[in-house]
């Protein structure tokens, strides 16, 4: 996928997975995700995102528990 699907993609499904960011303490993560966004900045926007991932409670956001928005936050990562 090139930068601009990665980029259609995550403006079709950045609100299902935007609520673990807030919930957990990530206001700072979502707000440079979201400035990163608006530079189409996509390097930048795994950068966040995947410091993200590794500081999310594991015992919750794992496949087997698969919360709201897990599978498009982790599609995106995956790209």
């Amino acid at each position: 996928m090139n930068d601009s699907q990665w980029l259609i993609e995550f403006d079709a499904s950045k609100a299902k997975f935007r609520w673990f960011f807030i919930q957990y303490g990530f206001d700072a993560e979502w707000k440079r995700l979201e400035e990163a966004r608006s530079k189409n900045q996509v390097k930048r926007m795994l950068d966040i995102m995947n410091s993200v991932w590794f500081e999310l409670p594991d015992s919750i956001f794992n496949i087997k528990m698969n919360p709201a928005g897990w599978v498009e936050f982790l599609s995106l990562l995956e790209e």
